[in-house]
């Protein structure tokens, strides 16, 4: 998590040291974690200049970690301006004129339901095993309460507030996730997670009509089974 924050695995090794030791010198911080005295003074420099330590004043120098709530927060304000200006300067391809696009990787494919679930504006249709919808639950319960249309097909006792839920008594085999009738995802997660992305009328009427059938298939069985 603290690469993802923009700290090498040596800085991350010592800032963890840092956070649980106190202040520290460089050759306590060096022992503390086996790496050598001449690379942690540099990553020690290092983890000052990027804003996850400072500097105590007085002799010998040491080092103290700044608190993680706060080094987080300050990366994340960063970013955002960053974000800010990239959008501003950089001119990409749309991507309504990739007709397909492969996403690898369970990380980059969460991401990518999250963007789709961020811009859907008026319906959105997700068919998913449980705990992988399970994550998008907060967001989804907002999207409802701002009148979209939300539904969901899933296993599991899984609810979403203001959102349509049909529960499956078998498994859920894939993801599908379709947004403003607009942009469809399908795929797998698990380990190394591959999906495909379209903004393609016949995937997306494709993939919608594979949804309606397992509601219809879950309301019929709902309807014979004795109570």
């Amino acid at each position: 998590m603290l690469v993802e924050f923009g700290l090498t695995h040596q800085e991350a090794k010592l800032y963890i040291a840092l956070s649980g030791h106190g202040a520290a010198t460089g050759y306590e911080a060096a022992r503390l974690t086996s790496i050598s005295r001449s690379n942690a003074y540099g990553s020690l420099d290092s983890l000052v200049d990027k804003g996850a330590a400072r500097v105590v004043e007085g002799k010998p120098q040491r080092f103290v970690a700044v608190p993680a709530g706060e080094f987080c927060a300050n990366r994340i304000r960063r970013l955002e301006s960053y974000r800010k200006a990239l959008e501003a300067e950089l001119v990409l391809v749309d991507e309504a004129d990739c007709p397909y696009l492969t996403i690898r990787g369970d990380g980059n494919i969460a991401d990518k339901i999250a963007d789709i679930i961020a811009s859907t504006t008026t319906r959105i249709y997700l068919a998913m095993p449980s705990h992988l919808l399970a994550p998008y639950g907060q967001a989804l319960a907002e999207l409802a309460a701002r009148g979209v249309k939300v539904v969901a097909v899933t296993d599991g006792d899984l609810s979403i507030d203001g959102a349509t839920v049909y529960r499956s008594a078998a498994p859920v085999p894939s993801l599908r996730v379709i947004g403003d009738s607009a942009m469809t995802l399908t795929g797998e997660m698990g380990g190394s997670g591959t999906a495909l992305f379209s903004m393609k009328k016949n995937l997306v009427n494709l993939i919608r009509d594979s949804i309606r059938n397992e509601i219809r298939l879950i309301t019929l069985s709902q309807e014979t089974c004795p109570r």
